[in-house]
């Protein structure tokens, strides 16, 4: 019953965001920091979670047989199954959630009985369509990523000969009077020092946008931030091509290997033109966080890993050794 609560939820919180992603558009799951894994993810969590409490409530029932345990048992799984959807709706108050979610497992524990047969074969016969939903998106995606980066490397036409190697490496949010090879006292930047000694160091370069998400579109396009449509809430469209498509005509494997995970991830648009792209990395935390009871529990436990200066983020960013891992 605690497995079958457990896929109900994710099964249900899912659900949730598809319902705020044909409200808001398919980019919402970007402002709500969700990952491209979140489709499989959340359940994935929520079994987890949900199965840890699994092991408690069987302890109980074990220490206090009888019905009212048993009922009690199911009420308590009703509830967190309730309070996984509800809390993938970020604007409902979590007081209100989970007076909700209690009183809607109240009504369902007292209409269903629990030890008749009908009970036993509802759960029976529903158990391998709610096991193979996270399992079916997991294969989906995975399949469909190396698919279509398996197509795009064979679309690539002929490059041409003696074409060198390009890398772009961006420093979000990096003041220029900060590094030493653009005259600060300390010695900052030692390698971009060396290089900036052997190439070209531009003294007069200004950001197109205040921020990062129309700072790298302008990048990418060439075009004024007020010109595009990347927004918070909205991607960069196709309007324009992107310095990735455009390389890629050309003959170049383009690859993007991202730290900031809050504004640079797939969902709001600058991934279009690369063949793979590693935005936010799959670990065991980022699968626990995708669930709304995730993100609580490790709030509670410390260990969400929040940025001192976004508050409201949920996941952090990558560091410079990951990002080189994936690089290399």
């Amino acid at each position: 019953m605690g497995l079958w609560w457990a896929l109900v939820a994710g099964l249900a919180e899912t659900a949730a965001i598809g319902i705020q992603i044909l409200c808001y558009g398919y980019s919402y799951l970007g402002s709500l920091q969700m990952h491209r894994y979140a489709l499989w993810a959340i359940g994935v969590s929520d079994i987890l979670i949900v199965s840890a409490g699994v092991v408690v409530l069987g302890l109980l029932a074990w220490a206090i047989p009888g019905k009212q345990t048993i009922r009690f048992c199911f009420w308590l799984q009703a509830t967190g199954a309730g309070l996984a959807f509800l809390f993938a709706f970020r604007s409902l108050a979590p007081i209100s959630a989970a007076i909700l979610a209690c009183g809607l497992a109240s009504v369902c524990s007292r209409k269903v009985n629990l030890s008749g047969p009908r009970y036993r074969q509802f759960l029976a016969w529903t158990y391998p369509v709610l096991l193979m939903t996270p399992i079916g998106f997991y294969t989906w995606q995975t399949g469909a990523d190396a698919w279509r980066e398996f197509l795009q490397i064979a679309a690539l036409p002929a490059s041409k000969s003696g074409q060198p190697n390009i890398l772009l490496i961006v420093l979000d949010t990096v003041r220029a009077d900060a590094m030493s090879c653009y005259g600060y006292g300390r010695v900052t930047t030692p390698h971009l020092d060396r290089l900036a000694a052997r190439g070209s160091r531009f003294a007069n370069a200004r950001a197109p946008g205040t921020w990062t998400l129309p700072s790298h579109s302008s990048m990418f396009t060439g075009r004024w931030p007020h010109e595009l449509s990347a927004r918070i809430n909205r991607p960069l469209d196709g309007t324009f091509p992107t310095l990735a498509e455009a390389m890629m005509q050309q003959g170049y494997a383009t690859a993007g290997f991202v730290g900031n995970t809050f504004f640079c991830n797939t969902w709001h648009g600058l991934a279009r033109g690369f063949i793979h792209y590693a935005d936010t990395p799959l670990r065991i935390q980022t699968i626990l966080r995708s669930s709304g009871i995730g993100r609580k529990l490790l709030k509670s436990l410390g260990l969400n890993n929040r940025e001192v200066e976004r508050p409201k983020a949920v996941f952090g960013r990558k560091n410079a050794s990951t990002i080189n891992q994936e690089f290399l």
